[in-house]
């Protein structure tokens, strides 16, 4: 039996962006913001949800989830981990720690 604790977003669950159609829809629930994802492909996704960020859809670049500063899982929204995406205008954005993720 492989030890979970080894890639911690495993256990958490999670999506690979490049595994979704392009168009797919998520909702994903952070600690503070609920916010609505559509891929747009080539790690690409247009966002809102959040008051001050993205009240209205923004494409921005997503990068991956992180545990912390030190590792960043490319392409992927994990549970338990904190997405991070590059705004056009904000530049690169940190969300708390995803609580959920529910595809349309």
């Amino acid at each position: 039996m492989a030890d979970r604790r080894a890639d911690p977003s495993k256990s958490a669950g999670g999506v690979v962006l490049e595994e979704l159609p392009i168009g797919a829809v998520l909702d994903v629930e952070t600690a503070n913001t609920s916010y609505r994802i559509e891929n747009r492909g080539s790690g690409e996704i247009l966002i809102s949800g959040n008051a001050d960020l993205c009240p209205d859809p923004v494409r921005v670049d997503f990068h991956g989830s992180s545990l912390g500063k030190e590792m960043l899982k490319a392409g992927f929204i994990g549970r338990e981990m904190s997405m991070e995406f590059r705004h056009p205008v904000r530049g690169i954005v940190r969300t708390t720690r995803v609580r959920d993720i529910r595809a349309h």
